[in-house]
């Protein structure tokens, strides 16, 4: 099965766009802040670097794609999803080339990877995209590939996986609660909005049509049988629409168990629920 991001499929609404589109917007200014971390860590350790040129060419690329990140994640959902899988590349790579163009030595001190902290940036795009599980995978990949790369059991190295992986989770979670709580209030909204038309049409029903029914049933056995059936069918649709009335639920087709007894209650004949009625006080003699 295919696995289309958040934004083409559950998180496609107007609702969850808006939430979404600022949530981008941090993480790209989060990106040029962790981007502008690594330059000035690079370059207090700029005299023991190994390979200064390709410490060089890697900034320079690192700074260019916060730039093209900024671009991408700013426009449409197609154009999110074919840019996120370049994102982790490039941030795998970086973190891969870390030793080898810092030198061990160098690497081996703190085990700082090249592009620092900003590598964290991609998986925390995909857990946006596509939830907890896979934005904590990504993480842990990402931060992995330094373990990798130089095994090692230092603390200050396998942490990378553990902190990588944390976070991606973490933003995954915050992304689904602050989703899921926007639906909820989305949904009693419209409920809400539902129930103040329902009251809007009742006040119009109750001054209008059940009236004229009452004056229907009133006056229809005066006019012959005619009139006597006209009342006896003015009298059910007026006790058909006083259940309507009454009746505050919402149809929530996508539940799970629906009542039908209650269901065929409200669209009863006046005739079976006298019936019912009598039927019931005759059990209870």
């Amino acid at each position: 099965m295919r696995m289309q991001p958040v934004w083409i499929s559950r998180r496609d609404s107007t609702a969850s766009q808006v939430l979404l589109r600022p949530l981008l917007r941090v993480l790209n200014w989060l990106r040029v802040a962790l981007c502008v971390h690594a330059l000035v860590v690079n370059a207090l350790r700029w005299h023991e670097v190994a390979h200064r040129g390709l410490l060089v060419a890697a900034l320079i690329w690192m700074v260019t794609w916060t730039a093209l990140a900024a671009l991408a994640y700013s426009r449409s959902a197609t154009r999110r999803q074919a840019f996120l899988v370049a994102d982790l590349v490039v941030a795998v790579a970086l973190m891969a080339l870390s030793a080898p163009i810092l030198g061990t030595t160098v690497f081996a001190n703190d085990y700082l990877a090249l592009p620092a902290y900003w590598a964290i940036c991609a998986p925390l795009v995909v857990a946006m995209a596509y939830g907890v599980v896979p934005g904590a995978i990504t993480g842990a990949v990402v931060g992995g590939v330094l373990v990798v790369v130089t095994p090692s059991f230092e603390p200050a190295l396998w942490s990378w996986l553990v902190v990588f992986a944390l976070l991606g989770a973490g933003i995954g979670v915050l992304v689904d609660l602050l989703l899921s709580s926007m639906g909820e209030r989305d949904r009693a909204f419209a409920e809400t909005a539902s129930l103040a038309e329902r009251e809007r049409l009742n006040r119009i029903v109750h001054d209008g049509v059940l009236q004229v029914l009452a004056l229907v049933e009133r006056e229809g056995p005066g006019m012959g049988p005619r009139g006597v059936r006209l009342a006896a069918l003015a009298r059910e649709q007026e006790s058909r629409l006083r259940v309507l009335l009454l009746d505050r639920s919402l149809d929530q087709p996508a539940a799970d168990h629906v009542d039908i007894t209650a269901v065929l209650d409200r669209h009863e004949s006046s005739t079976r629920s006298e019936e019912r009625r009598v039927g019931k006080e005759c059990r209870s003699r």
